[in-house]
């Protein structure tokens, strides 16, 4: 089975529908880290294959040719971006790891950390794809990603208590806005992964209320869904699970 980050990424931008939701995203290397520091405000970093956010880091353009670089809870300030990249390369670039280059979302917080969501997709033999549960992941105090999640929350509670200017009513809408987004990215996937049944995908909601898919995850973890103590939610993925 193919894996990696690039290889899923370029599976979904096959499919048009999934164009507006996707960040510019690709291979690292300095001339693509330099530019897309040109465009945007920030960058993630991290390793084309990899789980459990290790290895990430996020490059935060703050002005005066200053580059803030953020990996776990540990923040250092450089000047310049070759300098940034160098630092990068030298202290936080894991070992023999393939990396890729990624716009920085600007996510909606609570409490004024990072809030981020997981959306299992799930489908039966010949069956269509479904979502079966759905979480927030609230990020640890001092982390600017979401895989150290200190909390999990309905997506409900995540709108409720962020600090955008969504109402819980308009909240709803980007709720099925959200899952049919989830949906469509496992039927992208599908056209690589052929046999497979199940996706964790991870979208974002920025400042402005618009959904960005980070990635999808091949077997995202069942676990932190139980955190929710939603018995409903559980039995639907659990149906799913014993057909894997």
């Amino acid at each position: 089975m193919v894996k990696g980050k690039l290889k899923k990424y370029r599976a979904m931008k096959k499919r048009k529908a999934l164009h507006p939701y996707l960040p510019p995203t690709g291979r690292l290397e300095y001339k693509r880290f330099s530019r897309m520091l040109n465009c945007y405000k920030g960058v993630v970093l991290k390793p084309t294959i990899g789980t459990g956010g290790e290895g990430v880091v996020m490059v935060t353009r703050l002005g005066n040719g200053q580059y803030e670089l953020h990996s776990k809870n540990r923040r250092v300030t450089v000047k310049g971006k070759k300098h940034a990249y160098r630092y990068f390369k030298t202290h936080q670039k894991l070992p023999g790891k393939q990396y890729l280059v990624q716009r920085k979302i600007d996510l909606i917080t609570v409490k004024g950390r990072p809030v981020d969501f997981r959306v299992m997709v799930q489908r039966l033999p010949g069956g269509p794809w479904t979502v079966t549960a759905l979480a927030g992941k609230l990020a640890a105090r001092g982390f600017a990603i979401t895989n150290m999640a200190s909390k999990i929350l309905t997506f409900k509670e995540a709108i409720h208590y962020s600090n955008s200017n969504l109402k819980d009513e308009q909240g709803d809408l980007l709720e099925e806005y959200l899952r049919n987004l989830a949906i469509e990215t496992a039927i992208a996937l599908e056209a690589v992964y052929l046999s497979h049944r199940r996706y964790g995908v991870d979208i974002a909601i920025d400042q402005l209320g618009r959904l960005w898919i980070i990635e999808a995850n091949l077997y995202g973890s069942p676990a932190i869904f139980h955190a929710l103590g939603d018995t409903e939610m559980l039995s639907a993925m659990d149906a799913m699970e014993k057909y894997q």
